[in-house]
């Protein structure tokens, strides 16, 4: 009877066995394939790392060029004010010395300022050059461009 239940055991332990041989071939393959599946899925990610990279690059270089182009707008409309300032001070120097004109006690300065303004010289400043780029330095010419519309007509 002892021999009986020896051979029983030596059967159950032989089936346990094979049992733990098949369950440890069935987790090593269950390991495989979750390993493969994590190779594909860090590969995945190792490609959108690389293309998030290119795209903060490339946000960077336009972040650059548009603090750049910034710089450049703040510069321009420093000069602008700068000229417009300059100008509006010269605008107030000349009205003066136009009003220091206009009441003084000459007597050949009043005539000239009351003598009006021949057609034909009108007629030649209405059509003097305006281009901003006065090359020779004929800044006049601008100058009476705009004058046409404010002399009196004789």
């Amino acid at each position: 009877m002892f021999n009986n239940v020896k051979n029983y055991l030596i059967l159950i332990l032989l089936l346990v066995s094979v049992g733990f041989g098949f369950a440890n071939k069935s987790n090593k393959t269950n390991a495989e394939s979750k390993i493969k599946s994590l190779s594909i899925e860090l590969d995945a990610q190792t490609d959108l790392n690389s293309r998030l990279l290119s795209n903060i690059n490339q946000l960077q270089s336009e972040t650059d060029r548009l603090l750049k182009e910034r710089q450049t707008i703040s510069e321009l409309n420093s000069n602008y004010k700068a000229n417009l300032d300059r100008i509006q001070k010269q605008l107030v120097s000349d009205m003066d010395s136009i009003q220091t004109l206009r009441q003084t006690e000459n007597e050949t300065v009043r005539n000239w300022i009351d003598t009006a303004v021949p057609a034909d010289v009108i007629g030649m400043l209405k059509y003097a050059r305006t281009e901003s780029d006065h090359s020779d330095g004929n800044q006049a010419a601008a100058a009476a461009s705009g004058l046409s519309a404010a002399l009196p007509v004789k």
